[in-house]
């Protein structure tokens, strides 16, 4: 269906380029600018559930959390996930972190256990050092009995990646294409 979808709009998109292309209607560079940031936004909303297991790319340097073999743990808040790369640096696996889109917090044990404590839903994840999960718990006793730091590294996706990790992103770019294209159609 996402395939479907996606060829629907990409049809639909070219379509109105190269009608804009044959009439050449005035302000022809906004147009086809609105039509761009329709075109990215749809496609960045149909494809972004594409993402799980690989990595989003990451701006500037971010060593968040390093383990006892080597490995950075970045959580990635924004696209709720944690990012895992070997100590050359190098992407091993990425953690869907179930936060219900609000914040969480990492640590790392010395045996390389991922510890991740959400806010919403308040659960207690601990995941090994290669992603997988080991436990899952209430997480409303821990943060009274245990500490969590309250300020950690937070890895911020590129702002290239924004539609696709945020649907809100997506839909807006869309949407101010096809609002820019409505005004402009009804004014000429």
């Amino acid at each position: 269906m996402t395939k479907l979808l996606c060829v629907f709009w990409v049809v639909f998109a070219v379509g109105r380029a190269i009608q804009f292309l044959v009439q050449r209607p005035p302000f022809l560079g906004v147009r086809l600018f609105s039509l761009a940031l329709m075109l990215y936004g749809g496609l960045s909303f149909f494809l972004g559930s594409q993402f799980p297991g690989r990595e989003v790319p990451i701006w500037g340097s971010l060593p968040a959390w390093r383990g006892a073999q080597g490995t950075y743990i970045v959580p990635l808040v924004s696209s709720q996930r944690v990012q895992i790369y070997d100590s050359a640096g190098s992407f091993l696996q990425a953690v869907e972190v179930p936060a219900g889109g609000g914040n969480f917090w990492t640590t790392v044990t010395p045996q390389d256990d991922i510890h991740i404590l959400t806010a919403r839903g308040h659960l207690f994840l601990v995941y090994d050092a290669h992603g997988q999960l080991k436990s899952s718990r209430d997480g409303s006793q821990v943060a009274q009995t245990e500490s969590y730091p309250t300020d950690q590294y937070a890895g911020q996706a590129s702002i290239f990646w924004a539609p696709f990790l945020k649907p809100f992103w997506a839909w807006a770019m869309a949407a101010v294409g096809v609002i820019t294209l409505r005004i402009l159609d009804k004014r000429a």
